[in-house]
């Protein structure tokens, strides 16, 4: 989910400010030295997050290792759970709520960090289901339960996830044959059995849907963006 949150925002080089090794926090003491981070404010259904994103050397679990390390030496309680290619953590500090995602990059050492940063009030605010995803005028398949949706008021986009009873592949119809009904169009990039990318205007959406490992269920993905002139 991160990745493509990250997709959403670095569709415009100026959502991201160059953010500099500064403070306590281990993301930035450990990450001295590595590639530049970068910050951007979101809402998470609804409450305030910031998002960082680091490029750094070493596996996840090596990652994920020396940051938990460093949290937990400042008394932060800290956990994660990694594989070779992808792990996750959580850090609870100074009233604050730090996860973290690292992903193998496929370049030999490197991996990608993304640290979501949210106050326990904001946190606990965006564990409530989202009562609207996207704007009205977007069709959405039947019976949608919205799980989370991400909003970036700089980048002018919406990342909304949702779980539906139907496969992937019923949900990528349902699109296909609504949404140029609606005025959208299919745009350049990947349509295939996963996902799907449509035009209107200065509007990109973007179309995901995935098994959820349950026959007959899938998660849909909806990246909703406002192109700035």
């Amino acid at each position: 989910m991160l990745a493509l949150l990250v997709f959403a925002n670095s569709a415009s080089a100026r959502v991201f400010e160059s953010w500099g090794a500064r403070g306590s926090d281990p993301v930035r003491v450990v990450m001295v030295g590595e590639q530049a981070a970068y910050h951007t404010a979101m809402e998470l259904n609804g409450a305030a997050a910031g998002m960082e994103v680091y490029g750094c050397e070493g596996s996840p679990p090596k990652v994920l290792e020396k940051l938990i390390t460093a949290y937990q030496a400042l008394g932060a309680q800290a956990f994660c759970v990694s594989g070779n290619k992808m792990g996750w953590g959580v850090a609870l500090m100074a009233g604050h709520v730090i996860r973290l995602l690292v992903a193998d990059t496929g370049q030999r050492g490197m991996s990608t960090l993304f640290r979501l940063d949210q106050s326990e009030a904001d946190f606990a605010r965006s564990q409530q289901l989202p009562t609207a995803a996207l704007p009205p005028d977007i069709p959405m398949f039947p019976g949608s339960q919205w799980t989370q949706t991400i909003r970036n008021a700089a980048a002018n986009s919406t990342v909304a996830t949702a779980t539906v009873g139907a496969d992937p592949t019923a949900v990528l119809r349902y699109y296909a044959e609504v949404l140029p009904q609606a005025g959208w169009q299919p745009g350049l990039g990947p349509h295939d059995e996963t996902s799907g990318i449509y035009v209107r205007g200065r509007e990109l959406l973007l179309v995901s849907a995935n098994s959820t490992g349950v026959r007959g269920r899938s998660m849909v993905i909806l990246l909703h963006k406002r192109l700035k002139l």
